[in-house]
């Protein structure tokens, strides 16, 4: 084990000679590494500023976080300076956790993470790191979020990226038909309107949505919500899911601008940048923040 720890502080110190060669050589062991170890498991106990996370290095998110010492490092910088101490965060699309547990060290004991993932795997794992850093303010809500409740089939997507990892944290409720094998599960689907309502909750600063599609759907069951807490937003837009989910980008951004919320691109160092609806990537985080 020691020999991962001595090695990934090298790896680390690669990925930061930006603009050379060197993060190549990174990403070299990272996906040499992931290949002769699938199955290796390794907690570290420095993620985000000292909290605990269960690193599975053949596992796509696992491994980046292992070696890069994050995988959504922009996001993660953007929702630090929209927190505080006593702040409500919820996590739709919690996977194992990184926003989750990155939220409830930053809002400490008396703050509230709602960290909503409906994979039973994705929530087991969940679960462990949650319980590995004693987080008792954070609650697993074991549900899909979309426009409708009910019951419906979660694709989980089959199959290994081409850096040899596989990503578990892909599930969706939107079948992309012949574009990958997927095993299904039927799993619960609230709103976010209805879930507030039983729940009572009366305060919500900040929501992170990255659902594999149903970001669309799981704002319009929200509206409410929305209308009532301004929270501000942190929304993954991604071309392929929202078509399979049968809307587009477009269709997601106007649905914001027509809440009165500004937006903008999340860059990858961290850094905020206007939102140009006509140059759209076919992948990008944004973020929404409510005008005045």
């Amino acid at each position: 084990m020691q020999k991962f720890f001595t090695l990934r502080g090298w790896v680390q110190a690669l990925y930061a000679f930006r603009g050379t060669g060197l993060p190549r050589v990174a990403e070299f062991i990272r996906k040499m590494q992931a290949k002769r170890h699938p199955d290796a498991e390794i907690v570290v106990d420095d993620f985000e500023g000292g909290a605990k996370f269960v690193c599975h290095l053949g596992e796509h998110m696992g491994s980046q976080i292992y070696w890069r010492g994050s995988y959504s490092g922009s996001q993660l910088k953007v929702l630090a300076s929209r927190l505080s101490p006593g702040g409500v965060f919820i996590d739709l699309g919690a996977n194992q956790g990184e926003f989750s547990i990155s939220a409830a060290r930053l809002m400490g004991e008396c703050g509230r993470v709602f960290a909503f993932e409906p994979s039973p795997v994705m929530q087991k794992r969940l679960a462990r790191n949650i319980a590995l850093n004693g987080f008792a303010q954070v609650s697993i809500e074991p549900f899909a979020v979309a426009d409708e409740p009910g019951r419906l089939a979660l694709f989980s997507p089959i199959g290994a990226f081409e850096d040899g990892t596989v990503n578990a944290g892909l599930p969706t409720l939107y079948d992309r038909g012949s574009d990958a094998a997927a095993q299904t599960t039927v799993v619960a689907v609230t709103t976010l309107d209805d879930w507030q309502q039983q729940r009572d909750i009366a305060r919500i600063d900040v929501i992170k949505m990255d659902i594999e599609g149903a970001e669309l759907p799981a704002l319009e069951g929200g509206q409410r919500l929305i209308q009532r807490f301004r929270p501000t937003l942190m929304i993954e837009l991604n071309a392929v899911t929202s078509r399979a989910a049968g809307y587009t980008m477009q269709d997601l951004i106007a649905w914001l601008h027509e809440q009165s919320y500004e937006l903008q691109r999340i860059d990858d160092d961290g850094c905020l940048a206007p939102l140009e609806i006509d140059r759209l990537q076919p992948f990008q985080d944004i973020l929404a923040t409510p005008r005045p």
